[in-house]
């Protein structure tokens, strides 16, 4: 099924936890609380002054390997998409077993102008959310199409263009590409989302990158090159990447939309996440999109 088909069907159709004790502020900080924090504060400082010491390719090569040891993550997306405008959402996601939360808002586009929700869950995407809901004549509020695939890189995944080809990557695959930047530089120290951070900065052009990574570049539909910034915290990872690139009319000749400029903001790793389907009564199911 074509992207503007399968987008087409979705638009068819008709008590008190915790109470302080002995009168005391349970809020107020301890002084062993308050001495713990200070010494990860000033740890993670030494941290991010030894990687500012180091040869960037290092750090960043090393930042792109350690993404590949999460099992669960939550984080942030924020900018503007061609041919969708300004788009701002949360994301969690797992890996054992692959599965995704996105709850995103995007100015324009078809399918997704007002607030959406995608998920992941066991080879098969779902989307719903209000706008959806408000359009289709059952007011059921999630389609669903299979046999879905997130997480594996741009040439592997298959949302059946419910998702936009730069959200449907895997975020803690794209820093990777920056390792094939020829002008890599450190930009300097910066706090972000409260984390003292290295910022790194550089241009990735297809002659760069081979393999997975050539696949990521062209899936995001730029023209060359494509700029990327990498910030990465005291412990060697990464904090938070920036994409930013020209539209390729070749993928949007009608619309002019653009630039590509998008952020994406690690908040939590490693955390109990479970992401499950939505109710099959509340659920349309496309069956097999590919049999259209």
């Amino acid at each position: 099924m074509t992207r503007a088909a399968c987008v087409g069907v979705l638009l068819a159709g008709g008590s008190a936890a915790c109470a302080a004790t002995d009168g005391k502020d349970s809020t107020a900080p301890s002084p062993d609380s308050s001495a713990r924090r200070a010494a990860v504060d000033s740890t993670a400082a030494a941290g991010t002054d030894a990687i500012a010491g180091e040869q960037p390719e290092a750090v960043v090569a090393k930042a792109a390997r350690s993404t590949g040891n999460f099992t669960s993550l939550r984080y942030r997306i924020a900018g503007t998409v061609p041919s969708m405008g300004h788009v701002k959402g949360e994301v969690s996601m797992t890996t054992k077993p692959w599965a995704m939360n996105m709850k995103v808002t995007a100015e324009a586009g078809t399918a997704w102008h007002g607030p959406m929700e995608f998920r992941f869950v066991k080879d098969t995407i779902y989307a719903g959310g209000s706008a959806l809901r408000a359009r289709r004549a059952d007011h059921k509020g999630w389609i669903s199409a299979a046999p879905a695939v997130w997480g594996h890189g741009s040439s592997q995944n298959q949302a059946f263009g419910l998702l936009p080809n730069v959200l449907e990557e895997n975020p803690i695959e794209q820093p990777s590409l920056l390792t094939g930047s020829k002008d890599l530089k450190m930009v300097g120290t910066e706090t972000v989302a409260g984390v003292g951070t290295v910022h790194y900065s550089g241009t990735v052009a297809k002659d760069d990158v081979t393999g997975d990574r050539l696949d990521q570049l062209i899936g995001l539909e730029i023209t060359e090159p494509l700029t990327m910034d990498l910030w990465v915290d005291g412990t060697g990872h990464t904090k938070q990447f920036r994409l930013r690139g020209t539209h390729d009319e070749k993928f949007f000749p009608e619309t002019g939309d653009g630039p590509l400029d998008l952020n994406v903001t690690f908040l939590d790793f490693n955390k109990r996440l479970t992401i499950k389907a939505p109710a099959s009564a509340d659920t349309v199911s496309l069956g097999d999109a590919r049999e259209g």
